[in-house]
């Protein structure tokens, strides 16, 4: 069974056909693409773009620009998760028809994920960059959202798992203990404070007890006394009248309750929150207390009682003085305002009078006043529109009237002579002999723009010449492909047909070898046949190695014709770069010299 070379069918397999035509000596040498400085700036700016996304394959040097576009906006049309009736499967170093079919789905995939931009197949093959680079800019910023939108549902989703499978108690532990001090410490700012505390058992009577209860908290009910733990109810029982007899008893039993206690330690009025002039007073009325208790209070109640009346005398004297004088400003507003109210009554009551009225009227005719409403609004534009043309038609009129004039002026009668009717005439007849000639002359123009329509200008040919080199790059790419097949088919013909001749050979020596070895005879009649096979393939390897020596000398000799083609090559597009600079001057200049005149 014949051997096929499998490393040689894989090489030819592999082959790269991106950028590459067969010579018509089994040559590969590059086609030759011409290179635009702004496409090779957009391809670097794609590249810069994708590698800053993470798509880091687009920085191997290896691979060709169209693999690295073409990988870069697959990567991100699967990064963006979106459902596709479409197998975008992408290899590198493809052949030109499975770059044309990838082509052709990435185009019909865009406007499924609603890309705003428009893209063909051909500019993606023929690497337009200037076309494609939006387009990768889009599917850059869509991909980018597509991943943080997942990468925060993933968080958010692993959060969740983590907490449902690892409840953390010690958030609750905390917001707990923070409540109950807050509660401890709005209780403690709140609780009552005891000024006084029992000496004796207390009174039988439950009005006494209440009464003494409230005394040790500093509160007196509605008894007005004299001594307290408090100075402000002292100024308020100063500004009261004096009550004679029944404010003696009830001072007399406040005295007496107050005789069964006793002041508390400092060390309870240092935790109250009272100020310091508020402490001074407390110590102050305390010692009092005790100085009333040592004497029983003869001489403290005397005084105290002086202090009051004479207090109170003042407070009364400058209380009339000041109730006097409010009273006269309060009489005389009184004045103005039964005036004011007087005069608002009136207007108040015409008013509602009015207004009674109106919405009996307005319940009756309801539908009725809507319609007054309306038709008054409508009144109102329709006077401000009919000033409006008013104004507009004045402005007309006038216009139309000073035209007549003219108009007038113009075409007052003016008799002809014969002379000027002939002029006249001549005149009519060269205008019409003149239109006609204008009418064959826009002819001849119309016709002449459509033949330079017809030409084509200069960048029309240059996208004919990219149309061009695309088509014969495709062509050249296909020729290739089918003359390796050829090549492959021949080489593998002719190790099929020697090893056929050398397993007939083996075949013949097999079977000749027993009959020879029966004689003498027949072995040199054997060893002679071998030594004339062996002769053969000597010759047989002989004209090999000559057709290949003549093979390699052809070899070299197209390598120096397409050296020097390469120079003419680089020679003509140096010329024609020359030649289009100098032309871009030239319309400068003429431009230039057009503004001038």
């Amino acid at each position: 069974m014949a051997y096929v070379n499998q490393e040689l069918l894989q090489k030819f397999q592999k082959a790269s056909l991106a950028d590459k035509r067969q010579e018509g000596d089994g040559l590969e040498t590059k086609i030759d693409i011409r290179e635009d400085e702004e496409q090779s700036l957009k391809l670097q700016e794609i590249i810069d773009l994708l590698v800053a996304a993470g798509y880091f394959r687009a920085r191997i040097k290896g691979l060709s620009p169209f693999d690295k576009v073409v990988g870069g906006m697959t990567w991100c049309i699967e990064l963006l998760d979106v459902d596709v009736d479409v197998d975008l499967l992408f290899q590198e170093n493809s052949t030109i028809g499975q770059q044309i079919a990838l082509s052709e789905k990435i185009v019909a995939v865009l406007p499924k994920i609603k890309c705003p931009h428009s893209i063909e197949p051909h500019q993606i093959q023929g690497l337009d960059f200037i076309h494609i680079f939006p387009v990768i800019q889009w599917l850059v910023k869509s991909s980018m959202e597509a991943r943080q939108e997942k990468a925060a549902f993933v968080r958010s989703y692993a959060i969740y798992q983590y907490e449902k499978e690892f409840p953390n108690k010690n958030k609750d532990e905390d917001k707990q203990q923070k409540i109950t001090e807050n509660i401890h410490v709005i209780k403690e700012y709140y609780r009552p404070h005891r000024y006084y505390k029992r000496k004796n058992v207390p009174p039988p009577d439950i009005l006494s007890r209440v009464q003494i209860t409230l005394l040790e908290y500093g509160f007196q009910g509605d008894q007005k006394s004299k001594s307290g733990p408090r100075t402000r109810e002292n100024s308020e029982q100063i500004e009261q009248p004096f009550n004679g007899i029944e404010e003696e008893d009830d001072q007399k039993n406040i005295e007496r309750l107050l005789a069964n206690l006793t002041a508390t330690k400092e060390e309870v009025l240092q935790d109250t929150n009272l100020t310091d002039q508020d402490r001074q007073i407390l110590v102050k009325h305390y010692k009092t207390l005790q100085s009333e208790l040592k004497d029983g209070g003869t001489q403290s109640k005397e005084d105290q009682q002086l202090a009051l009346l004479e207090g109170q005398y003042l407070f009364l004297n400058d209380s009339i003085a000041r109730l006097s004088e409010k009273q006269r400003h309060v009489q005389e507003q009184i004045e103005t305002e039964t005036k004011l109210l007087a005069d608002v009554n009136l207007k108040q009551s015409a008013v509602d009078e009015t207004l009674k009225e109106f919405e009996q009227e307005d319940i009756k005719n309801h539908s009725t006043v809507k319609e007054i409403e309306e038709l008054v609004i409508l009144n109102d534009s329709l006077k401000a529109k009919e000033a409006s043309f008013k104004e507009n038609c004045r402005k007309e009129l006038a216009k139309l009237q000073r035209e007549i004039g003219e108009f007038k002026e113009m075409l007052s009668p003016v008799e002809l002579t014969p002379e000027q009717l002939e002029q006249i005439e001549a005149f009519t007849e060269k205008l019409a002999v003149v239109r006609l000639e204008l009418a064959k002359k826009n002819q001849i123009v119309a016709k002449l723009q459509r033949q330079l329509d017809d030409i084509p200008n200069r960048a029309e040919m240059a996208q004919y010449q990219r149309r061009f080199l695309e088509l014969y790059n495709q062509v050249a790419a296909k020729h290739k492909e089918t003359k390796q097949y050829y090549t492959l088919y021949n080489t593998l013909e002719d190790n099929k047909r020697y090893m056929q001749k050398e397993l007939s050979l083996l075949n013949s020596v097999a079977e000749n070898y027993p009959t020879a070895m029966e004689s003498s005879s027949g072995k040199e009649d054997f060893l002679k046949q071998l030594h004339d096979i062996v002769e053969g393939l000597k010759q047989n390897r002989h004209k090999i190695e000559k057709q290949v020596s003549e093979e390699k000398r052809k070899r070299d000799v197209q390598a120096a014709n397409f050296q020097s083609l390469l120079e003419l090559q680089r020679a003509y597009a140096s010329t024609v770069k020359q030649l289009s600079l100098e032309c871009r001057n030239y319309e400068t200049l003429l431009a230039r010299k057009g503004n001038d005149a």
